[in-house]
């Protein structure tokens, strides 16, 4: 049974440096390309959980030394992020602009319609009389 531990205790040992190197790769990976190693993208990247870079003490160092890099370009991160606005803000522009134009477009069906309604409501009013007339006459012959 101690020999059985010992194995366990062992083979989870190995899997921690493995996870250990994977993550190290990764930040190292993306600092070489000049990406902000954000834990999110981390995960995504690896695989392995939010609480390991954040509670692995060797990882963590890793990471926190990583973001102080200055090959991590945060100029690069803010202008992205400012295209990525503008690339949004006209899209959503465009989208307002069409929804303008469709807004006008189903107002002047709206008014139309309205017309439409109003000349049946007459239309109506004048078959109500002609049957009461038809009633009457009827009850004449009567």
């Amino acid at each position: 049974m101690d020999m059985n531990y010992e194995k366990m205790i062992a083979v989870n040992r190995i899997e921690s440096e493995q996870k250990i190197k994977l993550a190290t790769m990764a930040i190292e990976q993306l600092i070489e390309r000049g990406e902000y190693p954000s834990v999110t993208l981390l995960v995504k990247k690896t695989g392995l959980s939010r609480g390991f870079f954040y509670k692995n003490p060797e990882v963590r160092s890793r990471l926190d030394a990583a973001v102080q890099s200055p090959n991590v370009s945060c100029r690069r991160i803010w202008s992205e992020s400012k295209d990525s606005k503008n690339d949004n803000t006209e899209a959503l522009q465009m989208e307002i602009m069409e929804y303008k134009v469709r807004n006008r477009s189903l107002s002047q069906e709206n008014e139309e319609l309205r017309g439409q309604i109003e000349e049946l409501k007459v239309q109506v009013e004048k078959l109500k009389s002609r049957i009461k007339k038809k009633e009457l006459s009827m009850l004449k012959k009567l």
